[in-house]
């Protein structure tokens, strides 16, 4: 990641200035002028790889200049993924009548968004405290909201949120566990968390929007760290490794549950899963090679596991932005978060860093944007987190 910063320059003789856009890691667009010196008046968080896209395909963003625009809309092209326009330049109250922010023909802008809105560029790794005997889980119950989960070192669940503007404080909320917990949030009002007791049985909890239920028992013997994802309104769906080493599987249908289900597969970690469709049901999990196996519920049937490859020390996590995509993390061998993408076709695998000591868990929390939120406990027990940028 990298800061993106935008100049004015004087224009000889006149009211108006120049424009040009920089970034922290050195790059520069020169903007049709000068590309030195100026007043600062813009200054934002952001991506020069996305701010290079943006720039295609001449440096100018695909402004003619004096046709389609000049300086200042080219400059806005360039800045679109911070959010910010050169507003501040001298004469931009004369451009922008004439050829708008952006600039007119706007095909290659157009094409240039889509292109840079698909690049997951990463910002900084952040500590957000706390000791952790497990990995996190996160769940979100509302655009720009975050719930994250963990086992405490006295076994028990706790508890912080992200309300769009700081995190809580964190909260015990009980219960003596032996597995990484797992959480999902199908109405704004609810969030229902999942985990392993002492007696390797699964055990249930939720939040109903204004209190906390009592934890209770669901049943099932797991050898790992259960998953729960949604497909649709007061509907859950559990996953669980069972002593077979299958993947098992049972359903909330909004009154009552359905009898276990063996999906097969050998597996050698929690499973994690997401619903990007109310027809849709998307299971990870690492299998007996160390490998990513994937399985999935098209509204009539289960696919045939098969393999994504790759090679994990831990189990996956799993995120979807948008239909029909599918970002999931897993630790690496070098106890780096490693990433890999599905938006018609695999992508190969990316590697993100960081020195994790726990799966990672991830969510995208405001839909139709690509941002997406990944925590994992760190090599010193601590919480951590990571997340891409991306245009609010």
């Amino acid at each position: 990641m990298n800061t993106m910063y935008a100049y004015k320059l004087d224009i000889l003789g006149t009211a108006l200035d120049h424009t040009y856009v920089a970034s922290s890691d050195g790059k520069v667009w020169p903007c049709w002028g000068r590309s030195s010196g100026g007043e600062m008046i813009v200054k934002k968080y952001g991506s020069s790889s996305q701010a290079q896209i943006m720039s295609n395909p001449d440096g100018h963003a695909g402004i003619r200049y004096a046709i389609d625009g000049v300086c200042h809309q080219t400059a806005n092209r360039i800045l679109y993924f911070t959010g910010q326009i050169v507003d501040k330049a001298g004469g931009y109250w004369a451009t922008f009548p004439m050829y708008g922010t952006y600039g007119v023909r706007c095909i290659l802008f157009e094409k240039n968004k889509k292109i840079a809105s698909e690049l997951v560029d990463w910002c900084d790794w952040k500590c957000l405290g706390e000791k952790l005997a497990s990995g996190p889980a996160v769940s979100s119950r509302g655009e720009n909201i975050l719930d994250v989960f963990w086992i405490g070192e006295d076994k028990a669940l706790w508890h912080k949120y992200w309300d769009g503007s700081s995190w809580s404080k964190s909260e015990n909320l009980g219960g003596t566990l032996t597995s990484d917990p797992t959480a999902v949030s199908y109405d704004i009002n609810r969030i229902d968390v999942i985990s392993r007791g002492a007696d390797n049985a699964l055990w249930h909890k939720f939040w109903n929007g204004s209190s906390w239920s009592n934890w209770q028992f669901f049943g099932e013997k797991s050898i790992y760290g259960p998953a729960v994802s949604s497909h649709g309104e007061n509907i859950l769906d559990v996953f669980w490794i069972g002593e077979d080493k299958a993947l098992w599987y049972k359903c909330w249908n909004g009154s009552s549950w359905s009898k276990s289900e063996s999906l097969g597969g050998t597996l050698t970690s929690d499973p994690v899963a997401v619903s990007y469709d109310k027809n849709r049901i998307d299971v990870f999990c690492r299998g007996a090679d160390n490998a990513l196996w994937h399985k999935f519920w098209n509204d009539f049937s289960w696919s045939d596991w098969h393999s994504l490859g790759g090679t994990f020390t831990s189990g996956p996590a799993v995120s979807s932005y948008r239909n029909g995509v599918l970002d999931v993390f897993g630790k690496g061998e070098d106890n780096a978060l490693w990433h890999i993408k599905y938006d018609g076709c695999w992508s190969s695998y990316e590697k993100v860093g960081g020195g994790l000591s726990s799966k990672p868990t991830a969510i995208s929390c405001i839909k139709n944007t690509n941002r997406i939120d990944v925590f994992c406990r760190g090599a010193d027990n601590a919480l951590w987190h990571i997340r891409n940028f991306y245009r609010e």
